[in-house]
């Protein structure tokens, strides 16, 4: 099974997003399609939407990503190629940070 086909048998398992839904079917798909899809990634999951972060976004984008999550109840899932797996805001947090110091070393500063 795809990623893509993971996120959305997911969604359809909870009923999210409600609203928004292009999100997911439109525009979390066209990332993933991307030849240079990220392997790993966080995905939030809510009543209005989808948002996938890409760790290796700039060190600013992914901060602002993060701090999105303290205003809306939100899913948060972990996805590091093969599976999907639901985590708590802490470990989201955490684990995006830490898969991003992790390109960091590899690409060097942004």
């Amino acid at each position: 099974m795809s990623v893509y086909n993971l996120l959305l048998a997911e969604s359809k398992l909870v009923g999210l997003p409600t609203s928004f839904c292009t999100d997911l079917t439109v525009h979390d798909q066209r990332c993933l399609l991307q030849r240079d899809a990220p392997q790993r990634f966080g995905w939030a999951l809510r009543q209005t939407g989808t948002l996938l972060i890409d760790p290796r976004m700039s060190t600013t984008n992914l901060e602002g990503h993060l701090s999105h999550f303290d205003f809306e109840p939100h899913r948060l899932y972990l996805i590091d190629g093969v599976s999907l797996t639901l985590v708590s805001l802490e470990e989201f947090r955490s684990t995006l940070r830490t898969w991003h110091l992790e390109v960091d070393k590899f690409s060097g500063p942004r």
